[in-house]
């Protein structure tokens, strides 16, 4: 069954080949199997950065690439945000200092890191 090689981080066919991710993800699916944690421990989204701090996901990606936010590439090819509290202040602290941003209300309850 090449479903059954599909269920780990390579995912790979029956015959080594390396499977689709539409392929591993209806495997995954039609198989009742769990989902790998995209995020590593203590780490959430852009987005959920984003609504956390009230901003638009395009000012966490601003900070990433300017370096003023650490992030990683996960071999998913999402990006993870290390994150707690220092971090979130820092964050905060920033928005204030601009000229240019103006939060929206943050969303109130604060993400949970390493989920979705």
């Amino acid at each position: 069954m090449a479903a059954a090689h599909a269920i780990g981080p390579r995912r790979l066919t029956a015959d080594n080949a390396t499977a689709p991710a539409k392929a591993v993800s209806w495997a995954r699916n039609a198989h009742h199997l769990p989902h790998l944690n995209p995020l590593g421990a203590g780490e959430i989204t852009v987005k959920q950065a984003a609504a956390c701090l009230g901003v638009s996901a395009n000012v966490v990606y601003y900070w990433i690439e300017t370096g003023h936010l650490s992030a990683n590439r996960r071999p998913t090819g999402r990006i993870g945000i290390p994150w707690n509290r220092l971090i979130e202040a820092d964050c905060r602290g920033r928005i204030l200092q601009s000229g240019h941003l103006t939060p929206k209300p943050a969303n109130r309850r604060r993400p949970k890191a390493g989920r979705q």
